[in-house]
């Protein structure tokens, strides 16, 4: 039996408000923490094709059969409530909670907020069911995740415990190898400070890559679900630790070889000079150069690969 059947234009424009507030106020959020940086543009944009082909591999009708639940329009609106209370208390909740709370908390209820809102639209045993249906958009959907939210929020957390330490090491090794033995580093705190006779500067969570991971993440999900069917699961997981890898490489590569630049540029022309091209170039053009080509260059050879396999394997069954 066909259960769905055309909203009429009231229920449309109620459901596009209880589902268009809260994702919108998310996506400025998102689109407003990327805003100062190169990146952001793209990242967003990536985010939003690959979540746009989800929800249309996900839901392929134009129509569905929805009903407005009581609890859950009272639900969403108890939260909206409780989110737009924040912007006028921000400054108390700030002061008394500390503003890694408040901003964890905020956070927690806009996201909340949106999922009742989509359950009003999508009932959960028709979610379950299309879940069910589409397991291979899994990973995809964990990707989508974490990718710039998840890895906002946990960038403090993940800057201080996992990469401080290992990218100090790698980025001394690399600058010893290329001849820079007369300078000094250190971890003081959050930051890894470098010191040259021509130029001093420090490493901070915002030169850790995380954006350059976010990108990746909104990319191979993308990637997973428009071809995600044409990749053996071992494929998919092996291209995903890769990329992590990847990526990290990319980040060090791009800090050491303007460090580098920048030391040489100093010797040859003087402090000010070095200094310019950090200011220059390791905040601005960089990351998204580097980042892009590097992932140009990862998917090619990944494709390259899947489509190697899948002709070997047709040659073998002949």
């Amino acid at each position: 039996m066909d259960h769905s059947r055309n909203l009429s234009l009231s229920r449309q424009a109620v459901l596009a408000l209880l589902v268009g507030v809260p994702a919108a106020e998310t996506a400025l959020m998102m689109l407003l923490w990327s805003y100062h940086l190169t990146l952001g543009p793209l990242i967003f944009s990536s985010f939003v094709i690959a979540f746009y082909f989800f929800v249309d591999r996900l839901f392929p009708e134009n129509t569905l059969h929805t009903r407005l639940s009581p609890r859950l329009v009272a639900a969403n609106g108890v939260l909206f409530t409780l989110c737009a209370l924040g912007v006028f208390f921000i400054d108390g909740l700030t002061q008394a909670l500390g503003e890694s709370v408040v901003l964890w908390g905020w956070s927690l209820l806009w996201t909340l907020c949106v999922c009742s809102s989509i359950a009003m639209c999508f009932p959960l045993r028709l979610l379950l069911d299309r879940a069910h249906q589409h397991k291979d958009l899994g990973l995809p959907l964990v990707l989508l995740a974490v990718g710039i939210p998840g890895i906002h929020y946990l960038s403090p957390v993940l800057w201080k415990h996992v990469l401080l330490g290992p990218l100090s090491s790698l980025l001394r090794a690399s600058l010893w190898i290329s001849g820079f033995s007369d300078l000094k580093m250190w971890i003081e705190g959050v930051r890894v400070y470098i010191q040259h006779p021509v130029l001093s500067i420090n490493v901070a969570e915002p030169c850790g890559g995380f954006t350059g991971y976010a990108l990746f993440f909104a990319l191979y999900s993308l990637v997973l679900v428009l071809d995600g069917k044409k990749f053996p699961p071992r494929s998919k997981w092996i291209a995903l630790v890769v990329g992590i890898l990847y990526m990290s490489a990319l980040n060090l590569i791009r800090i050491g070889l303007l460090l580098g630049y920048a030391i040489r540029t100093g010797i040859a022309d003087g402090r000010e000079a070095a200094v310019g091209v950090i200011k220059g170039l390791f905040h601005s053009h960089a990351g998204w150069i580097l980042y892009a080509v590097g992932l140009l260059i990862f998917f090619a050879f990944f494709y390259w690969k899947v489509s190697l396999r899948s002709t070997e394997s047709q040659a073998r069954a002949i």
